[in-house]
This record gives C-alpha cells, sequence and structure tokens, in this order.
C-alpha cells in the first residue's frame, strides 16, 4: 500500500463491520463474537458489500463451507477472515483479524475479488473481474469505501433485498437455474418462469434461496422459496450442518439447573433481538442483546432483572413495534398440536404473541422460575416455513423469526432419531 493507503487503512480499522457466519452448535463462539464486537463499537454488517471481516463461528460441513466460499468472494477489499471456535479465543481471534485489514500483522489483507493476486494470470484477473461486474460490484475501492453509513431501510431491506441476493449472500445452489438455455444471468440469478397465480394470470415465478449467510438469521439455516410477484408461493427449509453433527446439542441443553435456567433467557433474549432487528426496531434489538452478554458474563440475575423490567415495558409500548407484528404469521393451538408441538403456548398466536411470550418467559427466568421444556424445533421449523407462504419477503421473515427455529435442536432431533 501507499502512505494514503495506509492512513486510510488504519483509519477504516477502527470500526471494521463484521459479517458473521453463524454455524450450527457454535452458539456459544457466536455470542462471544458479537458481544466483542459491541463492546469495541464495530458495527456487523447487513450484507458481504459492506463488510470488511468474515467471522465464521464454528467448524462447517462441507454444503455450509461452499456457501461460505461464496459469500467470502463477495467482499470488497481490502478483507480478512477469521475462524472462531473457543469463545474464549474470540477477541484475540478478531483483533488478529483486524490488524491484518492494515497488514500491521506482517501479512497484507486480501485485495478483494478483481484484484491482480501475486501468480495470477492475466485470464484469471479477467475472469474475476468480469464475475465482479456480474454481480453487479463497482469494482475495486479504497479502503474507506466500504465504511459510509448504510440504512437497513426498515424490514424490507433485511427481507426483500437480502433475500434478492440469496445465492449472493450465501444461498444453497439451485441446479439448473444459474443459467437459461446456456445463457449466464446477471448477478448469478436464475431467469424467472411462468405460472399460473390464483386469478388465472400467467406471473414470473423466481426462485430464491435465503440463507444461510444472512443478519440476523439463524445458523445454517437456508429457506427456498418460489416468489410469484411479490408474494411467497412456497417455502422448504433445512439446516446444514456443522462438520460433526453428533456432536450438537442446544445451547440450554446442560445439566446443571442453574446454568440451564440462565441459557434459556439468553436464548430467549437472542431471539428477541433477532425478531426486533428485522422487525424494525433497532434500538430495542441492541438492548436485548446487550442484556443477553450480560448474563452470558454471569451478571447476577437479579441485576439482569432490573435491567430487563425496563426492556419489557418499552416493549409492550412500542407501537411501532406491534405494528409491525401483528396479525403476521397466526397459528391456532389446534394448527401446533397436529403439527405435534409439545409446548403450543411459545408458538400459538400471531408474531406479536411470541415475542410477548419470549417476554413474559425471560421475566419468570430471571426471576427465579424453573427452566421450562422446549417446543420441537423441527415441528417449528415447518410450521414457520409453512406461514411463511402468502406473506411478501419481509412480512415473511418476520414470522420466520418470530418462531426463531433453533437449528441445533433441529440436528440434534435428528441425531437422535
Amino acid at each position: 500500500m501507499g502512505l494514503i493507503d495506509d492512513v486510510l487503512a488504519r483509519w477504516a480499522a477502527r470500526r471494521p463491520h463484521l459479517l458473521v457466519a453463524a454455524v450450527p452448535g457454535a452458539t456459544g463462539a457466536r455470542l462471544a463474537v458479537e458481544a466483542h464486537a459491541d463492546r469495541a463499537g464495530w458495527p456487523l454488517a447487513a450484507s458481504p458489500a459492506e463488510a470488511d471481516l468474515l467471522v465464521v463461528t464454528g467448524d462447517p460441513g462441507p454444503a455450509l463451507a461452499a456457501a461460505i466460499e461464496r459469500v467470502w468472494e463477495q467482499l470488497p477489499g481490502p478483507r480478512a477472515r477469521a475462524r472462531i471456535t473457543d469463545p474464549a479465543g474470540a477477541a484475540p481471534a478478531l483483533r488478529t483479524a483486524v490488524a491484518r485489514l492494515t497488514g500491521a500483522g506482517g501479512k497484507p489483507p486480501d485485495p478483494g475479488p478483481g484484484c491482480a493476486r501475486e501468480g495470477g494470470s492475466s485470464a484469471d484477473q479477467e475472469g474475476r473481474r468480469g464475475q465482479e461486474e456480474g454481480h453487479g460490484q463497482e469494482g475495486r475501492h479504497g479502503p474507506g469505501a466500504g465504511h459510509r453509513e448504510h440504512t437497513r431501510h426498515g424490514q424490507e431491506a433485511s427481507g426483500a433485498r437480502q433475500a434478492g441476493h440469496g445465492r449472493h449472500g450465501g444461498g444453497s445452489e439451485r441446479p439448473g437455474h444459474g443459467d437459461h438455455d446456456g445463457m449466464s444471468m446477471p448477478g448469478g440469478l436464475m431467469m424467472a418462469e411462468r405460472a399460473e397465480d390464483r386469478d388465472g394470470l400467467k406471473l414470473d415465478v423466481l426462485h430464491l434461496a435465503l440463507g444461510p449467510v444472512l443478519a440476523d438469521w439463524p445458523a445454517g439455516l437456508v429457506v427456498e422459496v418460489a416468489v410469484q410477484g411479490d408474494l411467497v408461493q412456497s417455502a422448504d427449509a433445512r439446516v446444514l450442518p456443522p462438520a460433526d453433527p453428533s456432536a450438537v446439542r442446544p445451547y440450554p441443553d446442560v445439566d446443571h439447573p442453574g446454568l440451564c435456567r440462565r441459557r434459556q433467557a439468553v436464548a430467549h433474549l437472542d431471539s428477541l433481538g433477532r425478531l426486533w432487528a428485522v422487525a424494525g426496531w433497532p434500538a430495542g434489538a441492541a438492548d436485548a442483546r446487550r442484556l443477553r452478554d450480560a448474563l452470558v458474563d454471569h451478571v447476577p440475575l437479579a441485576a439482569a432483572y432490573a435491567g430487563f423490567a425496563a426492556l419489557d415495558r418499552r416493549a409492550r409500548r412500542s407501537r411501532g413495534l406491534r405494528l409491525a407484528t401483528d396479525g403476521l404469521g397466526v397459528l391456532s393451538p389446534v394448527a401446533a398440536a397436529r403439527a405435534g408441538v409439545a409446548a403450543p403456548a411459545a408458538v400459538c398466536g400471531d408474531a406479536t404473541a411470541r415475542w410477548r411470550h419470549r417476554l413474559a418467559e425471560t421475566d419468570r427466568l430471571l426471576a427465579g422460575g424453573e427452566p421450562g421444556p422446549a417446543p420441537d424445533a423441527a415441528a417449528v421449523l415447518e410450521l414457520a416455513a409453512r406461514l411463511m407462504v402468502g406473506l411478501d419477503l419481509a412480512a415473511a421473515r418476520v414470522v420466520l423469526a418470530s418462531f426463531d427455529p433453533d437449528p441445533d435442536g433441529v440436528l440434534a432431533a435428528g441425531t437422535r432419531s
């Protein structure tokens, strides 16, 4: 780098944007990364285009690793990456990755896609430039260019925009949709098909894969949707496993009752943070996550309860939050029982009822209540995917986040069976 580039890189590295690629079974590592990023004032990126660091939490299996590699190719340079499996090693690993952005660690940062690499042929460089143009990127840019303030545009941004980049953002490949009669589509998107809608008209049907690397998204989850007009016509969900699926256990599944109680409260606050971020209440999401991190750091329950009580009151009084979640994803007790959900109270009602239930459960746990049973994760995932149908992408993401199916629970149940 030249002198000006070095100065800009050091300035930009003061506030790097992190894109977290969460792997099932590594909840502790993900929480440690997010907590350190919050303490350091490092924003979490909403998409690969605004990220400087790709942080993989856990040991991904082959399918998930391939999706993460596709995401890595979309990060602009200078960029760095880290893989963290131990929560205790999160802080030093992140500091090392940030130092790599400026070359302070003795190793230069990755220049990003489309930039000349030592030993690369001119043909390879030209191919990378062509791929970059196909993805709608602006080519190589200066170190500070990715650090403009990015507005998330409410939930349409984190829903429709992220969903529209399902394959760009790490969605699984769908064979046969990458090209149409040998013609590559711009940005790698597939050609829309035609199908009759409910009015008997022929409308385009676009097949998208949401996940597995998206902001405010369950670890390793992929939801393949067919979108006609602006509505989801079908949704099929699956979880991409880690390298060792047999070792996966749900985060609250520990033998010590006190630790189980604390971890259940952490899980509820984690889910609330995801839902409120997707629903367009970032202030509440940030407060829920900070309270979650305090519980992970073993703050006394009594001290955590005082902060939670204030958050509970704010959420219940928030008219905007209720408007964003009222009436979405309504599930009756009969439908929940038919799906085999063991704890229907946790999932019945609409999205508002579900986040209110999580608040009530967190209140009970922080007050010393006994840990309760968790609903069957696989059944919850199936119900969430079913209730996404008929909604636009933004509303569908709110519905999924309101259920917040636990990928660890899905994989653990599959391993036991």
